[in-house]
């Protein structure tokens, strides 16, 4: 089930667009971050983020990309 707090943390990845200064925007640790993030996928049944090691900024999937609209409007 989709929680108020994993929208703003995946709002947080979005605008830091790195996973470390998302946790930190939201006083979280990046693995409370990264569990939230995984929550949130899986209740929506899609990666929403790429996940590559090294990478220091943040890509989105498509699927990340469509969702930007519905999260922020579910924010506001």
């Amino acid at each position: 089930m989709m929680d108020r707090k994993d929208i703003e943390v995946f709002n947080a990845i979005v605008t830091e667009k790195n996973l470390t200064r998302a946790a930190n925007a939201l006083y979280l640790s990046p693995s409370t971050l990264g569990s939230r993030l995984k929550s949130l996928e899986n209740s929506l049944g899609v990666e929403l983020i790429e996940r590559a090691k090294g990478k220091k900024t943040v890509q989105l999937t498509r699927y990340g990309e469509e969702f930007i609209k519905i999260a922020r409007n579910m924010e506001a």
